[in-house]
């Protein structure tokens, strides 16, 4: 579940929210939240999330260019992930393809995958 709101503040994009990652039939624990604060600067942006109830925090940098972007993010004492993402149009929504690695320090999680996405702005 997500929501969030962005605005820009000058030439500095703003973006505050909340975020519950929930595992259907999860029976491992994996579930958690985060509120995090994004900022943005011409093509960098940096992410701080507070992990809730326990959950790491995490933080995050990205570059974009043109339609590729490229993030790199760590959980305090967890692990890591790398993604690398392309945005396009399809039609009126936003799409875009995502290749991304986590690696979690030794806990048994590692996964990487590729995923497809769209969205619509309201």
């Amino acid at each position: 579940y997500y929501a969030g709101y962005g605005f820009s503040l000058g030439d500095v994009g703003v973006d505050i929210g909340y975020i519950a990652f929930d595992y259907p039939e999860n029976q491992t624990g994996l579930d958690f939240e985060e509120i995090y604060l994004g900022l943005s600067f011409g093509d960098f942006g940096v992410t701080l999330a507070s992990g809730q109830d326990g959950a790491p925090d995490y933080t995050e940098f990205s570059y974009a260019f043109g339609p590729v972007s490229v993030a790199y993010g760590e959980y305090d004492d967890y692990g890591d992930n790398t993604t690398v993402s392309y945005g396009f149009t399809c039609g009126s929504f936003d799409c875009g393809i995502t290749a991304y690695d986590f690696s979690d320090g030794g806990y048994g999680a590692d996964e990487d995958g590729i995923f497809f996405s769209i969205s619509a702005s309201l």
